[in-house]
């Protein structure tokens, strides 16, 4: 984030600092270091072993299978920490590049709804994507089924000296837990996101927290392709942020497997839904909208068209 737009914080036309960038930049120094202590462990075994004499011509070094998933699921958080800072981060640049008077990035004009008439409160609600979850069950798998043959292979055999006994037992227990998870995060994943608007403001709740934003109080109203979805444009997120609050939502305009979350309706009905819910945005608040862009990415048309 520009240094320049710190003083905004303290003015009455500011905007609250993502907090996300604190929480993915945290992540990112964890998965870093975390990589870094087993990869010099691994490197501190390979030269144990060859001081002992133990790594010969044609022999292996057996590494315990925790350290490899460790490193492996530690560089899988730090690509993608790495990924969403850059993602998040150039928002937020953009973000504060309007409170400092860049029009630029205005969206193209379009076609308002009357919403005179709009029954209030009015709340929409989405869920998490059938796809996502084929695709959270097939990594679950593959998850299972490297762990299971981490052990078979190079840990010690617990209960029985077969080693494919003691894969096909693993195995099975592993893909029991994963799946289990997974049944908990469908249950509470339920209605995982939803906005409700009222006459006082809007409210919205994702990624497991809740925040309002009162039409007096919205100081800025933008929209940005979500992430995961920059390239093939299924989804956009929008955006009312406050001096104190950020509410987001997402206008699916395709499922795909990148899109973790589908409206609880067909999607004619979500289209329709999200104009009118961007109408009532901008008619409580009287905000411009703007649209904030990526690289390679071209510019939507928000009259249901791209």
């Amino acid at each position: 984030m520009q240094t320049n737009a710190r003083p905004f914080f303290a003015e009455r036309d500011g905007i609250k600092a993502n907090p996300m960038l604190v929480m993915l930049r945290i992540g990112y120094f964890c998965a870093l270091f975390t990589m870094i202590l087993y990869v010099a462990l691994i490197v501190i075994s390979f030269l144990l072993a060859v001081s002992r004499g133990q790594l010969t011509p044609g022999s292996t070094i057996l590494l315990p299978p925790m350290w490899i998933s460790i490193v492996g699921i530690s560089a899988f958080n730090f690509a993608m920490n790495s990924a969403q800072g850059r993602y998040w981060k150039r928002i937020e640049q953009q973000r504060f590049e309007i409170v400092q008077g860049n029009r630029m990035l205005l969206a193209a004009e379009h076609p308002r709804l009357n919403v005179a008439s709009t029954q209030l409160p009015l709340t929409i609600k989405w869920r998490y994507s059938r796809k996502f979850l084929l695709w959270l069950t097939g990594s679950s798998l593959l998850i299972a089924l490297f762990l299971a043959g981490s052990w078979s292979l190079n840990g010690p055999l617990f209960f029985t000296s077969n080693a494919s006994l003691f894969f096909l037992t693993s195995f099975s227990i592993l893909v029991g837990i994963l799946f289990l998870v997974i049944i908990l995060i469908v249950i509470f994943g339920a209605n995982r996101q939803w906005v409700k608007v009222t006459e006082g403001g809007i409210t919205a709740r994702n990624g497991g927290k809740t925040c309002t934003v009162r039409w007096e109080e919205a100081h800025l109203l933008t929209m940005y392709h979500t992430f995961g979805a920059r390239k093939s444009g299924a989804a956009m997120t929008y955006e009312l942020s406050s001096a104190t609050d950020i509410v987001r939502w997402t206008w699916v305009r395709r499922k795909t497997y990148f899109v973790n979350q589908e409206p609880m309706v067909p999607l004619d009905e979500h289209n329709r839904q999200m104009q009118e819910l961007l109408a009532l945005v901008e008619a409580k608040t009287g905000l411009a909208l703007y649209y904030l862009r990526h690289e390679k990415v071209h510019r939507p048309v928000l009259d249901g068209q791209w």
